[in-house]
């Protein structure tokens, strides 16, 4: 089995290796932004870095499942928040809380409510609003998705039939 330390001051090396041929002229890479330094090395050497987007949405895992609910995660606050529709009678005994409508493509007004269960952050207010438009999104691109399949046609339509009688 690797050693975790060995493999980390491997990593560590590659990553110099690789900023030294970026940067030949600068003797001491420490005085160096190293933000600027892996940005340039990865446009230069086409790394890939995989970014976590701000908000997701967690998944149940059984034996511990969620049961349906929905459950958003926000990485920048480490914040976790939980979508409810507003006509539950507990609510208003919830604190904090976050209510908010969006029309649906039918025209009917859907009525949510962002409940908290962890929170870091001092502006709540802005993960509110910046988790209202990410679900938003999310609904918009669900319906445009049924949209575009109610628009195929169906294998099972009556079709007439080519074979002769």
């Amino acid at each position: 089995m690797e050693n975790p330390k060995a493999k980390e001051v491997t990593r560590a090396k590659k990553t110099r290796v690789a900023l030294k041929r970026i940067y030949p002229n600068k003797l001491d890479h420490r005085k160096v932004n190293l933000k600027e330094m892996q940005t340039d090395l990865h446009r230069k050497e086409g790394i890939v870095k995989f970014n976590i987007p701000d908000f997701t949405l967690l998944a149940a895992v059984p034996p511990d499942s969620l049961n349906g609910r929905v459950v958003i995660f926000h990485f920048p606050t480490h914040t976790v928040l939980e979508l409810l529709e507003a006509q539950s009678p507990l609510l208003p005994s919830i604190s904090p809380r976050y209510e908010w409508e969006r029309i649906n493509k039918y025209g009917e007004i859907d009525r949510f409510v962002f409940i908290v269960h962890r929170y870091v952050s001092d502006n709540l207010a802005t993960v509110f609003e910046e988790a209202k438009d990410w679900y938003i999104h999310i609904l918009d691109s669900f319906e445009e998705s049924e949209d575009a399949m109610d628009e195929l046609p169906s294998t099972w339509d009556k079709h007439s039939d080519d074979l002769p009688n």
